[in-house]
């Protein structure tokens, strides 16, 4: 290999990284974008009961999905144990701003 074929793939590397980064960087400004366009949409829905039951049927098969894939892998996926954490932090903002109510007996997710 030539000292310029070598310069052109590393330079092709370091704009392949450079693509990447940046990509990476979009989706990250996307992720907090829309997790605040959610969390506002959160704060402000009329009928906390109903947005309570909606999320609790819509999550917990997610997550038990999820929960399951991740326990039968012999290899686990990052994304797995990711993905059980925003569960679980979109949980607690709901708790926060529409706490169950004790009497309801909801069962916790």
């Amino acid at each position: 290999m030539t000292q310029a074929s070598w310069l052109d793939m590393e330079q092709k590397q370091h704009e392949w990284m450079q693509a990447v980064t940046e990509a990476l960087s979009d989706l990250l400004a996307a992720r907090v974008a829309q997790a605040t366009l959610l969390e506002a949409m959160l704060v402000s829905h009329p009928d906390p009961v109903m947005l309570r039951k909606a999320w609790d049927e819509l999550s917990s098969q997610r997550i038990a999905y999820v929960a399951q894939k991740k326990a039968l892998a012999d290899d686990p996926r990052p994304m797995d144990a990711q993905t059980l954490e925003q569960f679980r932090a979109w949980e607690e903002k709901l708790n926060r701003y529409f706490p169950r109510d004790p009497a309801a007996g909801g069962a916790q997710t």
